[in-house]
């Protein structure tokens, strides 16, 4: 077996399955898929294969399988823990979503991240990665559990509301990120420090919006900052914008200063 069709076992009825060995198309109801073991022969895992399996708490997932495929394991919500082999360099959107009780995952190989693939996992607090990841896509850990530190100092790319409302307090980012999406820490009130980038151009809408941030020191060449950007930084009392601005936008300071 070197592929694993989309919706193969997504939502199947089944007793525990260990070295499973073949997949079909088939979609049934009412799964009772409990612990699954890909033979090594695997590469390709499709869209929704194992998606809304309730009971999954394990899998072991190859080393020489490439991506997770779009919505993956959607809604598995069961599952605590994911090992991915450092051969996994890309992880497609929503691969992940609603998985409630994962906990923690390595992803050590991976590149790229999709959109929203650990939205609402809202007890993932451990995400093991390396300087590999360059791309992080929107709302990719939205409503996480990450808490401290976040060394992002790799990502060249920062899709809008990536890390919103998490519990951060600190992050790194890479200092020649030229752009800041929508919302990419709104909502995180425990974020207290950042470092701006020093060829950072523009931040999006929504950015920084009620975050607990204390100090907003921008670098020349920022030009813009997008609409209620800072909105309800109560906490911001230094902040110092460069001659290099040309536009704020609407309430970007609303109930901050």
């Amino acid at each position: 077996v070197t592929a694993i069709a989309p919706l193969a076992f997504s939502s199947m009825k089944s007793s525990v399955y260990s070295n499973l060995l073949f997949a079909d198309d088939r979609y049934i109801s009412e799964n009772l898929l409990v612990t699954v073991s890909l033979p090594d022969t695997v590469k390709t895992i499709g869209k929704f294969a194992f998606a809304q399996n309730h009971s999954l708490k394990e899998i072991n997932i190859p080393q020489g399988v490439e991506l997770i495929s779009a919505e993956c394991f959607f809604n598995c919500d069961s599952l605590t823990n994911i090992y991915l082999p450092e051969s996994v360099t890309q992880i497609h959107d929503m691969a992940f979503k609603w998985c409630e009780k994962l906990e923690s995952i390595e992803m050590k190989g991976v590149q790229k991240i999709g959109n929203h693939v650990f939205d609402f996992c809202r007890k993932l607090s451990h995400i093991g990665y390396s300087e590999k990841l360059k791309e992080v896509g929107s709302g990719s850990f939205s409503d996480c559990n990450l808490t401290g530190t976040l060394d992002l100092s790799s990502l060249e790319k920062i899709g809008a509301d990536a890390f919103g409302s998490t519990k951060i307090t600190k992050v790194i980012l890479n200092d020649n990120l030229e752009k800041l999406e929508y919302g990419v820490f709104q909502g995180c009130t425990s974020l207290e420090e950042i470092n701006f980038p020093s060829k950072l151009v523009s931040i999006g809408e929504c950015c920084f919006r009620d975050t607990g941030l204390y100090e907003a020191v921008f670098n020349e060449g920022l030009k813009e900052i997008g609409a209620l950007a800072f909105d309800s930084c109560n906490e911001l009392y230094i902040l110092e914008l460069p001659e290099s601005i040309e536009k704020i936008g609407n309430f970007a300071f609303e109930n901050t200063l």
